[in-house]
């Protein structure tokens, strides 16, 4: 029988965890700014309005559903599911590739969920890692050049 200290696995995760507690800390920016002899960062101002904007964004895109639509809820809910695979693929289990994660929705055609990642990633002007080595990537027609 081994002594000492028992392996350390970096994916480890209690079975008593809060699912609904976030995996962040919140950093002191203030308090490092002062140490460093900066102003500190102003969080209400330029990058809160940022932030609005960028999340009005993402809920236009999951709201620009017709109302005469067969299903909106589903339809919203795909497009929520495109949004946060295109911010963050991690938030599904395994981190699954887009055309993995229209298999697990059960989606017939992954092309039409591949459709919705592209124009959530061109309505918030972002692309996740795996999307930068997207070939048939177009870039919003709309955006200013």
């Amino acid at each position: 029988m081994k002594s000492g200290k028992p392996a350390f696995h970096e994916a480890f995760i209690s079975k008593k965890a809060d699912p609904l507690h976030a995996n962040t800390v919140d950093f002191p920016y203030d308090e490092v700014s002062r140490n460093l002899g900066e102003e500190p960062i102003d969080q209400s101002g330029e990058l809160a309005a940022d932030c609005a904007d960028l999340l009005a964004k993402g809920l236009a895109f999951v709201t620009n559903v017709p109302t005469n639509a067969r299903s909106v809820v589903k339809t919203m809910g795909l497009r929520s599911a495109a949004l946060c695979w295109v911010i963050n693929p991690g938030m599904f289990p395994g981190t699954p590739s887009a055309t993995q994660l229209a298999a697990y929705l059960g989606i017939k055609s992954p092309k039409s969920f591949l459709t919705l990642t592209g124009e959530a990633s061109r309505a918030l002007g972002i692309r996740n890692r795996a999307q930068k080595r997207a070939w048939n990537f177009v870039p919003n027609p709309k955006a200013k050049q």
